[in-house]
């Protein structure tokens, strides 16, 4: 797929990797990047992908090698149409990721592996309605404090409504018809880095 600059997103990215002080990075119309294997710069601590159709067990695992990466977003299409996919963190993936944000993705089932994000605080998940639970093993990682969900399925809510935490895990669920727990607004941290359009 030829985007605006005439290069494919891959080669792209791999002229990137020689940029080892770059950070922050923001790469938008991302569409199917994730679904083949990319290297990306490997000191990147902050990453968002937009406008995403599709992410592959590849395109995942790539992500999770990046061992400094600490903030993730994810971010779909709001009318994509296409196929349901699954996100499947292996274990010891994300080794430093601590906040974690999908939006309007067509995830149907989220898997963590033993061990992948052991350093996850904060959950954030947007109008990702066909997702209809969350793993299991999130409730156990000892750093977690925040599970935001807009507008979840009514299969989610009612996971979310009956889950009994012991640890201190704060669940927000919002809908904007009714709010299920109470509104939390969170502050998007605006910084500098380098945006691919």
């Amino acid at each position: 797929m030829e985007r605006h600059n005439g290069c494919k997103p891959e080669e792209l990215l791999e002229s990137l990797g020689q940029f080892n002080c770059l950070t922050v990075l923001r790469i938008y119309n991302a569409l199917d990047l994730l679904t083949c294997a990319v290297t990306f710069p490997p000191n990147i601590t902050e990453l968002t992908l937009s406008s995403l159709k599709r992410i592959s067990d590849e395109g995942m695992n790539g992500l999770g090698n990046l061992t400094k990466l600490k903030t993730l977003r994810l971010l779909g299409e709001l009318n994509w149409s296409g196929d349901s996919f699954d996100l499947n963190c292996v274990g010891g993936s994300f080794p430093q990721l601590e906040v974690f944000e999908m939006e309007n993705l067509k995830v149907g089932k989220w898997k963590l592996g033993n061990g992948a994000m052991p350093r996850l605080q904060s959950v954030i998940i947007n109008y990702c309605e066909g997702l209809d639970d969350l793993p299991s093993e999130l409730w156990s990682l000892s750093g977690l404090r925040k599970v935001h969900v807009t507008k979840p399925s009514e299969k989610m809510a009612v996971v979310l409504r009956n889950l009994e935490i012991n640890n201190g895990v704060q669940i927000v669920t919002e809908d904007h018809q009714q709010m299920n727990y109470f509104k939390y607004l969170t502050k998007k941290h605006v910084t500098e880095g380098v945006t691919i359009f």
